[in-house]
């Protein structure tokens, strides 16, 4: 028939596979669009703050708890900043000197040739036997203190912890990622060491 194209089975094959990815595409739109929103939103209770994070709080004189520590203590507060509950390994402390006091690991920061005066050595390491996990609901924070010398210019703090979904035993195997918040010398206002 004049002025009638015959379309071959390929290219109509070509249209019809064409149309439908097009509608496809136009049906999974919104639902795309729904899943980035979710997984877009804040994990975080405040979204100017860190989702676990280290605050200073004051320095105090104190009776030392073990022999060789100085009078001074550092307060700090760790806040769990998300939705879902957090545990850090602990020790149990006397009343006045926190909720309890987070494991944490004394480190020296790297040191630039030539510049090691004033610097305070690394505290000998071990200490008692750890008590308990510590879990902190959303939202939850938890006051410690720590001796004044574990937090000079070149020293800080690392404090691990868990998101509530992980499971302990598989973070210890290595199985799971293993999460850690610092604490620097150098955030301690007025002290000079």
């Amino acid at each position: 028939m004049p002025g009638v194209r015959h379309l071959s089975l390929m290219k109509v094959g070509r249209i019809l596979a064409a149309v439908t990815i097009g509608c496809s595409l136009v049906v999974m739109s919104p639902a795309q669009q729904a899943e980035l929103g979710r997984a877009g939103d804040d994990v975080r209770l405040s979204r100017d703050r860190p989702s676990v994070y280290l605050t200073f709080v004051r320095v105090a004189r104190a009776r030392p708890l073990r022999p060789g520590q100085s009078g001074e203590r550092v307060w700090l507060r760790l806040h769990n900043n998300t939705r879902w509950r957090i545990s850090v390994p602990a020790f149990d402390v006397p009343e006045g000197y926190g909720d309890a006091v987070p494991a944490y690991e004394v480190r020296a920061l790297p040191r630039p040739r030539g510049r090691n005066r004033g610097d305070c050595p690394l505290p000998i390491r071990g200490g008692p036997k750890l008590a308990s996990i510590v879990e902190l609901g959303l939202g939850v924070s938890m006051d410690f203190s720590i001796p004044v010398e574990h937090l000079c210019r070149n020293l800080y703090i690392a404090i691990q912890f868990n998101y509530g979904w992980e499971d302990t035993d598989d973070v210890a195997d290595g199985r799971e990622a293993q999460h850690y918040i610092y604490f620097y010398g150098r955030q301690v206002p007025g002290i000079e060491r």
